[in-house]
């Protein structure tokens, strides 16, 4: 059962909107006073403890179980990453693709999940982009740039310059029905489901936490163990995720 969240606790986190009616959270975050607190606790024992508890694996091991939590994966499912965009050229550069491959992206995308795919060109992969109907990118626009020779199709679930969602699970089924990679990145809505519950039909998620409570962190998930993962040797080769965790496919956050 999911518990309507108590929002005037929650706006009183926020001393900004005390001020300002603050919306632009996908370029720079206001932080909570919660954040304010843990990096004074974390500032403090690294003073007087030498960071014998901010520095601890497991504060690691326990922050990884909470976002699994929350995005209905596994611990094992979550590695760390500076950002969005770390996450995201991990993945665009473990794929195992072919001269004459494609790979669709959208025309609203922000740069940064462009240039982490842009390296394919110069291998004979063809970049691809669905093309918005009045800002809009119904299914219809995937369909008409995908075809047989299609691996990976990466997209916004939120687009950053319009705030136009993406529905993400009809294109998920789209790219199950014809064995393609789905990569969405979570910038602006970060977790749009109820804790617990998986994070929707993607192969690769992106979670920006710039937008939420926590500036400038971030992971990568993985999930469907259903499919042989091509990306999970590369994440447990730089430690990302553990050498014997169960292998899945990919996921992004930042």
């Amino acid at each position: 059962m999911v518990h309507q969240p108590a929002w005037k606790a929650l706006r009183a986190e926020f001393p900004t909107l005390a001020h300002w009616t603050y919306l632009d959270v996908a370029r720079k975050t206001v932080a909570p006073r919660c954040q304010e607190r843990a990096l004074q606790e974390y500032t403090r024992d690294v003073y007087e403890n030498a960071g014998a508890d901010a520095w601890a694996a497991g504060n690691v091991a326990a922050t990884r179980a909470t976002l699994a939590q929350l995005l209905g994966a596994k611990p094992s499912e979550i590695a760390f990453t500076k950002n969005t965009t770390e996450g995201l050229n991990i993945a665009a550069h473990a794929f195992d693709l072919r001269p004459g491959d494609n790979i669709v992206l959208t025309n609203m995308e922000h740069p940064a999940n462009v240039w982490v795919w842009k390296h394919w060109e110069a291998k004979g992969v063809e970049i691809r982009y669905a093309q918005h109907r009045n800002s809009r990118l119904p299914l219809s626009a995937f369909e008409e740039q995908i075809d047989e020779r299609t691996r990976v199709v990466s997209t916004a679930y939120v687009t950053y310059g319009n705030g136009y969602r993406v529905n993400v699970p009809e294109l998920g089924r789209l790219c199950r029905e014809r064995g393609i990679r789905l990569g969405q990145h979570r910038d602006q809505p970060g977790s749009g489901q109820p804790p617990g519950q998986r994070a929707g039909p993607a192969h690769q998620l992106g979670v920006a936490q710039r937008s939420g409570p926590v500036q400038h962190r971030g992971g990568v998930r993985s999930g469907h163990r259903d499919r042989p993962n091509p990306l999970h040797h590369t994440l447990a080769h730089v430690r990302a995720v553990p050498a014997g965790g169960e292998p899945s496919d990919l996921g992004a956050f930042g």
